[in-house]
């Protein structure tokens, strides 16, 4: 998974870091950004917040992206930024010559099923530490640009893997190799025995990108 807009929060003492010429914020940004250099992490602002705030437990909504590529080659300048759908004869027969692309509208049809509030244990992964699989999800779009989908979901929480599988299960039914059901009827009847027929293919960190948290 890539961050775009990831937040984070910790309790220090600033007055180390004061100076007549730069601010705190400042200071302490350089400072992390000098000791990540060797990572591919950098920190693009510091600001002081309150003392009840939390960068997990004070978020209202938090926004993902999931990008996804349908050509016949390798998406060779985007390895590891996308997850890639291989286009050969077989789906241009079935789909049509962009494939996947060619179903977008169909695609925001079966993603608009996932808005508003619904228990999303279907697409909840062992190990998922949040206490209810009940979230409010605000907005679902899904655009194309060239070759490339853009899947982005704005909630008040996500699940564990939850956008990753919901990617799977919007490009399973956009690709017609569903086994049987739909987004209503893992939302219905939220069984993970069911969406593990419906999603035989995890969608990979790899496409996967934190953008933005709302406070």
């Amino acid at each position: 998974m890539h961050g775009i807009g990831q937040r984070a929060h910790v309790d220090l003492d600033l007055s180390a870091y004061s100076s007549s010429k730069r601010s705190c914020e400042e200071l302490l940004r350089d400072a992390l950004n000098f000791h990540l250099r060797l990572f591919p992490l950098a920190v693009c602002a510091v600001v002081k917040v309150g003392d009840d705030f939390h960068a997990r437990f004070s978020a209202k909504s938090r926004t993902y992206l999931y990008r996804v590529v349908v050509s016949p080659q390798r998406p060779v300048l985007r390895a590891g930024r996308v997850w890639h759908r291989r286009l050969t004869s077989h789906v241009r027969s079935r789909l049509g010559d962009r494939g996947l692309i060619e179903r977008v509208s169909s695609l925001r049809e079966h993603a608009s099923s996932l808005l508003g509030e619904h228990d999303f244990s279907a697409f909840r992964a062992a190990g998922c530490q949040s206490r209810s699989p009940i979230k409010n999800m605000h907005s679902v779009d899904v655009t194309h640009r060239g070759d490339e989908l853009r899947f982005t979901f704005c909630a008040s929480g996500f699940l564990y893997r939850q956008v990753r599988m919901m990617v799977s299960t919007l490009v399973a039914l956009g690709e017609g190799r569903l086994a049987g059901g739909t987004i209503d009827d893992l939302l219905r009847v939220p069984s993970s025995c069911l969406a593990r027929r419906i999603m035989p293919t995890l969608a990979p960190a790899h496409g996967l990108y934190f953008v933005s948290v709302d406070y």
